[in-house]
């Protein structure tokens, strides 16, 4: 099973919802502090926030054209590309080898961290 950034989006602003519907009755209750329902309410927010900033769906816009690193994932496999200006192309690093252009589903800056 795949689970795409754009459902890991959705599940979080879900999840959000359900906090700001449940932790107000949870701290009247005395099953959670405000300032716990604040810091979990707050926590969540900053994962959405880190998924929206970090990943875009390839649908929606192509890698960009500027020659700086990207992780990209696809339907086989998952690696880094970057755009070549002289070549009008772009080059990649697959991890099996098996990347296709036309078959990119997702793509994210590259910050050095986590692995492709």
């Amino acid at each position: 099973m795949t689970i795409t950034v754009a459902d890991q989006i959705r599940c979080v602003r879900r999840e959000l919802a359900l906090r700001a519907n449940v932790y107000p009755g949870f701290v009247k209750r005395g099953k959670m502090k405000q300032e716990e329902a604040d810091r979990e309410i707050a926590a969540m927010q900053a994962v959405h926030d880190s998924l929206c900033a970090n990943w875009k769906d390839i649908t929606l816009q192509p890698v960009p054209m500027d020659g700086k690193l990207y992780r990209i994932r696809c339907r086989n496999d998952r690696g880094v590309a970057w755009w070549i200006p002289e070549q009008e192309a772009y080059g990649w690093l697959a991890e099996a080898g098996e990347l296709d252009a036309d078959n990119i589903t997702h793509w994210a800056k590259f910050d050095g961290g986590d692995q492709p």
